[in-house]
């Protein structure tokens, strides 16, 4: 294993270090700052160490890991957006390929860490929007950890994580695992300087993904309202061009601390479809700084038409159980749906939660009575702990690579 050293930052020679550099190398960025105009992609296995949070700064684009590399790391460096405007710009960007077809599904990453890097000015300035603002894209079968990271003005869906559909619903497993194609998201901080409007989704998920969401602190401003934290979608991924996309798989969301200073509500955890735990959460108001209503808002899209725009007649769902649908021959649990979700021990300035707010109460198409349930607790959701589950290992294993021996070496390079 080597270390490689880049003559510069700029995108030229990064690549050029790359292409010298072998599986297992290290790759060592010098201080500076420049701006890409398109990614540089990588299709080893290596670690990029850069000089340290704002002292090797790239704008714009950043790094692309081809689909099937596996065993990386970045630590050490700034990714700055600048505003720029294009929504399919990501600081680091996991998988080439992204899901468009029943016959297209990623190979994705595996093995890798992104780890004390920053990340900042990931918005379009004009008009102001944050809605698909991805800074952390990862496609097909991944995983990893993402820890110790600083999001700044990342206003978008911060971290993105759309596994490989239907394989992933076939490797089982429960909660608490890890090479079942889990993304662990640990430690990292996000916040805003107000001036860009509303956050919106540290993190989102889609196509049979699993994450993990746990101590992370999260924090608006006045003026610039969290929206949602921790999202997960449902089937279809409410789109009517994305029928056969399937809903996350599971989510376990726990022991993050997130801070409310503007006075607009929102979604502080939502759940469209998949099974996990929402647990020991801390929700804390500062001055008029309100989490409103939908602290834990679960949805079942199929159940109402008018509900986003979302769903739509496909034939995809048929109401083949008096409480819920499912396809032709499915009977309960609806595909995707909400199912196994416990939830307990969060907290908001100290007291209880809000009640759970549940959409989909409205039948979608003829059913027995309006008023049917799609999510119902003690069926689908529990308030309570769920028993026998136990956490993955933290901190994640994963967070002894990428640092160590080779940490000690670049500093004595840097130095």
């Amino acid at each position: 294993m080597a270390i490689i050293e880049a003559d510069s930052c700029s995108a030229e020679h990064v690549a050029a270090a790359i292409a010298d550099a072998s599986n297992g190398d290290t790759l060592v960025v010098p201080a500076g700052s420049e701006t890409w105009t398109d990614y540089v992609q990588c299709s080893k296995s290596l670690d990029f160490v850069g000089a340290g949070i704002d002292v090797t700064t790239i704008g714009r684009y950043g790094l692309l890991f081809n689909s099937g590399t596996d065993d990386w790391s970045v630590t050490g460096f700034t990714f700055d957006n600048q505003a720029y405007g294009n929504n399919n710009i990501q600081g680091i960007r996991v998988s080439d390929k992204i899901y468009t077809g029943p016959g297209c599904f990623a190979a994705g990453s595996k093995r890798f860490r992104i780890h004390h890097n920053k990340f900042k000015n990931f918005y379009n300035p004009a008009p102001p929007t944050t809605y698909n603002y991805f800074v952390i894209r990862m496609n097909g079968y991944c995983y990893g950890v993402i820890d110790n990271n600083i999001f700044y003005d990342c206003l978008g869906e911060v971290i993105y994580y759309a596994a490989d559909n239907g394989p992933a619903w076939t490797r089982g497993g429960g909660l608490g695992g890890y090479e079942n194609g889990t993304m662990f998201v640990e430690d990292n901080q996000y916040s805003t300087s107000g001036l860009h409007g509303w956050m919106y989704n540290p993190i989102d998920s889609a196509s049979g993904a699993r994450y993990v969401f746990r101590y992370n602190s999260i924090e608006d401003a006045v003026d610039a309202p969290l929206i949602t934290c921790c999202e997960c979608h449902g089937l279809c991924n409410n789109d009517s061009d994305n029928a056969d996309v399937r809903g996350t798989y599971s989510v376990e969301i726990y022991g993050n601390i997130i801070t409310k200073h503007d006075a607009e509500s929102g979604e502080c955890f939502k759940v469209r479809g998949g099974r996990g735990v929402i647990c020991n959460n801390v929700l804390l108001t500062v001055g008029a700084g309100s989490f409103g209503t939908y602290q834990i808002r679960l949805q079942e899209h199929r159940a109402e038409p008018a509900l986003y725009g979302a769903c739509y007649d496909c034939g995809a769902c048929e109401p083949v159980n008096p409480r819920t649908y499912a396809p032709d021959t499915e009977l309960y649990p609806a595909h995707d749906q909400i199912n196994n979700l416990y939830i307990w021990g969060n907290t908001k300035d100290g007291g209880a939660l809000s009640a759970i707010y549940v959409d989909g109460q409205i039948a979608y198409r003829p059913a027995p009575n309006d008023d049917l349930q799609y999510v119902e607790e003690g069926i689908d959701y529990f308030e309570s702990e769920m028993g026998g589950y136990t956490p993955y290992a933290y901190p994640h294993p994963l967070r002894g690579y990428g640092g160590g021996e080779v940490g000690k070496v670049v500093m004595v390079l840097l130095s």
